[in-house]
């Protein structure tokens, strides 16, 4: 992978600005710049032992239609160097990354449930066309400045983390749990595995503290709507009021940009961590101002980014996409039908135990390739239709005929006379021979 450096083009259309870093293993990220839309995406580089069983989950998930999700923008391999890099673009959205809080800071339980629950609603959606994420946590999760939860890596981190033997599988179990330990999380602002049931805040609902306190269990939740049941599907009064709240220090809007902060400054009078808790602001639809940054945003952010000093970009609007990338996910999302072949099924276990064997790699490829090649039309359903339509026309015209009654020209009085010639006997005898003459005598 050292053969793609900072400035190469990947898909002749994202330029690679910076690398940063990730916290799963089998990728290298970059922050890109997408010059088609003028818009700042995120460009990973799969590096885990099986690329391509990556790149397929990723194009399954590409058909996923919630604007919670984001979306896979591309994905496929970039040669350079005489080098093969298996590549996925994604979109990144602008807002407060969750993971700069959850663990660091006690979120008000209304706010960690409408975060938790707004999760769950959305994964909720992937799961009825059975795709599951596999790999929850906080680094995924991004509130929008218009109070919308945004849900990053499916498709892709849950096969990371499998591919690295982390995890619990992708499973709508194992989703449901790992949103019942981050809503843990979220309200206590500890670890969950140090959690103990007199740290859970005394304002949680019924039915609130029974999930968490089965997830302390070891019992959490075992179903998505389990979750929402004791969360709700999210709020977007109090998303959004922590939008304003806790400023983003992530990849930032150019309307919450926090002013440059002299961190040594601040350093003396800084609330500890634990200390820390989310007060809750008073939903209102106004847009969000340039107010000061809280003292959570600004300690969390001092460690990364310095008080949020880097420069602005643009935020990535939803539904942003041309007419080319519309058509894409128009062909993407008729193709999603196809299921694997066994083929591609076994070359893809093969791969698996043998992701080192590059012949196997071009072979899954080619196979996948094959797989979701659009066919010729399909004439099959259009003739048995045809042929379904005409026995219903031959049945309703039969029975339409059965019901009429057949006048004819004549009546039994009156019949018509015969056309063949008439018939004539004739008296003459037979000439007479020596036969009857003997006879006679």
């Amino acid at each position: 992978m050292s053969a793609v450096q900072l400035g190469a083009t990947i898909a002749r259309r994202y330029v690679l600005e910076a690398e940063e870093d990730y916290d799963l293993p089998g990728v290298r990220r970059f922050r890109a710049r997408d010059t088609r839309l003028a818009a700042t995406v995120s460009v990973d580089l799969i590096t885990a032992q099986a690329p391509m069983a990556v790149l397929i989950n990723a194009s399954q998930a590409r058909v996923v239609r919630d604007k919670r999700l984001t979306r896979v923008l591309a994905s496929g391999t970039h040669v350079a160097a005489d080098a093969t890099h298996p590549f996925v673009v994604t979109e990144r959205p602008a807002g407060v990354a969750l993971d700069l809080l959850v663990g660091h800071v006690a979120m008000i339980p209304t706010v960690a449930a409408a975060v938790v629950g707004e999760a769950a609603s959305a994964l909720a959606t992937a799961a009825q066309v059975g795709v599951h994420h596999g790999a929850i946590r906080a680094q995924a999760l991004t509130v929008t400045t218009g109070g919308r939860v945004m849900l990053a890596g499916l498709g892709l981190d849950g096969e990371l983390i499998s591919q690295a033997r982390q995890g619990h599988g992708r499973s709508e179990r194992a989703d449901a749990q790992a949103l019942g330990v981050l809503f843990v999380e979220a309200v206590t602002g500890k670890d969950a595995a140090d959690v103990v049931l007199e740290d859970l805040p005394e304002d949680l609902t019924p039915a609130a503290l029974q999930l968490a306190q089965a997830t302390l269990a070891g019992r959490g939740p075992t179903t998505l709507a389990a979750v929402t049941g004791a969360l709700g599907h999210g709020n977007t009064a109090v998303l959004r009021a922590m939008a304003q709240e806790a400023p983003s220090l992530w990849w930032p809007d150019s309307t919450l940009l926090a002013p440059v902060v002299d961190v040594e400054a601040v350093e003396a009078d800084e609330p500890e961590p634990a200390d820390i808790a989310l007060t809750e602001a008073e939903p209102t639809d106004a847009e969000p101002s340039d107010t000061e940054p809280t003292d959570a945003a600004v300690h969390h952010g001092a460690d990364t980014h310095h008080g949020a000093t880097a420069s602005a970009r643009p935020r990535t609007f939803f539904g942003a996409v041309d007419d080319l990338d519309e058509f894409r996910d128009i062909v993407a999302a008729q193709n999603v039908t196809r299921k694997p072949t066994r083929m591609e099924r076994f070359l893809g276990r093969l791969h698996t135990l043998f992701p080192g064997s590059a012949p196997l790699a071009r072979a899954l490829e080619s196979a996948h390739a094959r797989a979701q090649r659009p066919a010729p039309l399909n004439a099959g359903p259009l003739v048995v239709g045809i042929m379904v339509t005409l026995v219903f026309v031959a049945a309703v015209v039969a029975l339409s005929t059965i019901g009429t009654t057949v006048e004819p020209t004549y009546d039994r009085h009156n019949n018509p006379i015969n056309t063949y010639p008439e018939y004539t006997y004739s008296p003459t005898p037979a000439p007479s021979g020596d036969g009857a003459e003997a006879g006679t005598a």
